[in-house]
């Protein structure tokens, strides 16, 4: 008796673990475009320090994910790295042989696009919250973002936030943080899933273990 119940009682849980399962897993294929270039944002992210998720979205907002797309002041490249950008990153980095075109290679444009965002970041560590006055600079540039610096509140993100004067760079940074947040939120379920997964295996583990 007692065995019969404990295998209706797996079975009900293996059957609403396997619909949970899949619901999972369909909602993470539809992302998975979006996974293209981790590999190089993960290896990126241990030499500057930005993360990884955040680099994501910026990719997604400036190229869709194409290495190949090129902007309308020349920008190249996945975070549609600038040739003055890419001069910058180059010199401080004492980069040789560098040639723009190597902008289109994925894991270069990746290592540019994170030095630039992650210096604009270590630039704003005293604000509440770094990330937008960092986007702004990525998006606008440092003069920009410095004047829109709050003079009554200049720690406070939402002030700045308010005072930025190109609808394109507040909707700008705008997307790129709910797109952060999103992938943010995807992580967490990618990790449920992953702990699922681990659940059920150890679960027919145990009941095909019962004599």
């Amino acid at each position: 008796m007692f065995r019969r119940m404990l295998w209706i009682f797996g079975a009900v849980v293996l059957i609403t673990l396997s619909v949970i399962g899949y619901y999972l897993y369909q909602l993470g294929m539809e992302e998975l475009p979006d996974r293209a270039y981790d590999k190089h944002i993960a290896i990126v992210a241990r030499e500057y320090p930005v993360d990884p998720l955040l680099v994501r979205a910026v990719i997604w907002r400036e190229s869709l994910f194409d290495p190949l797309a090129v902007g309308e002041a020349k920008e190249r490249g996945l975070m549609q790295v600038t040739p003055i950008a890419a001069e910058d990153w180059i010199g401080r980095e004492k980069i040789e042989n560098f040639e723009l075109d190597d902008l289109f290679d994925p894991y270069t444009n990746i290592r540019a696009g994170s030095f630039y965002l992650s210096r604009a970041i270590g630039r704003w560590q005293d604000r509440d919250d770094p990330i937008p006055f960092a986007l702004a600079e990525y998006n606008a540039g440092r003069s920009n973002a410095l004047r829109w610096v709050d003079e009554d509140n200049p720690r406070s993100a939402e002030a700045f936030r308010a005072n930025i004067t190109f609808p394109t760079t507040a909707k700008y940074i705008d997307v790129i943080m709910d797109k952060h947040a999103e992938y943010k939120k995807d992580t967490m379920k990618r990790r449920w899933e992953e702990w699922y997964k681990y659940f059920w295996q150890k679960l027919r583990e145990r009941l095909g273990g019962e004599e």
